[in-house]
């Protein structure tokens, strides 16, 4: 069955589209919580993602098709799912540990400001971009997931990944340049100000 179908069917209220989905979607899933929680059991995680999808089922009428696909956004219930794991599972013995305050750091508003508006701009960019190097950017650049562990995800192999993530990245740079951002003269800028 059509992963659109079955999201149809649980905006429907179909009982079944829930259970089709884990079994759909649920090894995608537990591949990408093992990244997101290597410290959980593989009962946990298998948890965890059944959890995620229940409350993604749950709120299934705000999923929007031209923020990006059905995975991508599971995943973003899956992450919190691991938060919640990780905090419901702390032990008394970290709670104890109370370390010192960190020292305040120096704000530079206009830096701030600048920052700002290049994540505004590279979100655009980035929403320009096909599905597929959305979420390889995501997933490699964003979270740190491996290549091995992506190219498993797409069904490709790992080399064809890497692939891809390059072509992606210089995809994603045009696109900034078509905004107005040179990339080259950003990463000077702030090497520039860390001397």
């Amino acid at each position: 069955m059509d992963i659109d179908d079955l999201i149809e069917d649980a905006r429907n209220g179909v009982t079944n589209a829930g259970p089709l989905l884990v079994s759909v979607l649920g090894s995608q899933l537990v591949a990408y919580a093992r990244k997101q929680g290597p410290d959980l059991s593989d009962v946990d995680r298998d948890l965890v993602v059944e959890l995620a999808i229940e409350k993604a089922i749950r709120q299934i009428d705000r999923y929007n098709e031209s923020r990006g696909s059905f995975p991508s956004w599971l995943r973003g219930f899956v992450r919190h799912e691991v938060l919640n794991w990780r905090r419901s599972h702390d032990s008394i013995s970290e709670l104890d540990h109370d370390p010192a305050p960190p020292a305040p750091e120096i704000v530079d508003e206009a830096d701030v400001e600048r920052r700002k508006e290049l994540a505004a701009v590279a979100q655009t960019a980035l929403r320009e971009l096909k599905d597929t190097d959305q979420a390889i950017i995501q997933l490699h650049t964003v979270e740190g997931i491996a290549y091995a562990d992506i190219a498993e995800l797409l069904d490709v192999n790992e080399a064809a990944c890497r692939q891809r993530h390059r072509r992606a990245l210089i995809r994603l740079r045009v696109g900034l340049e078509s905004h107005g951002v040179d990339i080259d003269a950003e990463f000077r800028g702030t090497h520039d100000r860390s001397n």
